[in-house]
């Protein structure tokens, strides 16, 4: 909430990080890259919260917005280290806002991808993203975060190659990362 004290907000109960972590059966992280890892530390205990990742490691630098490209490990296994303890599924991160807001807007359910290695928390999550209006897609292991990764940068490549006349076509190779013989996901 950015502004607690705004009107919108009136006879809301409002929490610090800790106590609203602790009350909370599942947790949407969905801060800026920077704040995510001191907003897990805020949070304290998470042994046994469902966390969905929905954050993006992104910067500004001299040409705006862009990704953030660190020597650690990737930005969804960074979250899994930070969250000890939580049931952590990479989500709601590969769409714009427009999607977001109207989900239920189009003859056919978007697609979310979401991928975790707690088997006894997938259904909770293809729940919670039937529930926004998504066609839940899973993936099989928290591993496969990298897959969502290449899967939305090659999105962004192909919206920023855009052009008038026929659409850029995604190769097969473009929704994947190197190494990575076959997407591991299934829409469910």
């Amino acid at each position: 909430m950015r502004r607690p004290d705004d009107l919108t907000y009136q006879g809301l109960k409002t929490a610090g990080i800790a106590e609203a972590a602790r009350a909370a059966q599942a947790i949407l992280l969905a801060t800026p890259w920077d704040a995510t890892e001191p907003a897990l530390k805020a949070a304290r205990d998470l042994a046994g919260k469902l966390l969905l990742d929905a954050t993006n490691p992104l910067a500004t630098g001299p040409q705006g917005m862009g990704w953030r490209w660190d020597t650690r490990a990737p930005a969804g296994e960074q979250v899994a280290a930070w969250a000890k303890g939580a049931a952590v599924f990479k989500t709601l991160n590969t769409t714009g806002f427009g999607n977001m807001e109207n989900s239920g807007g189009y003859a056919q359910k978007p697609v979310m991808f979401f991928a975790g290695d707690d088997s006894g928390k997938r259904a909770t999550v293809a729940a919670l993203l039937a529930d926004l209006g998504f066609g839940p897609g899973r993936c099989r292991a928290a591993a496969q975060c990298a897959t969502l990764g290449a899967l939305r940068d090659a999105v962004d490549r192909s919206r920023d190659e855009a052009r008038p006349g026929p659409r850029h076509r995604l190769r097969a190779d473009e929704a994947r990362p190197a190494g990575l013989k076959k997407c591991a996901c299934r829409h469910i």
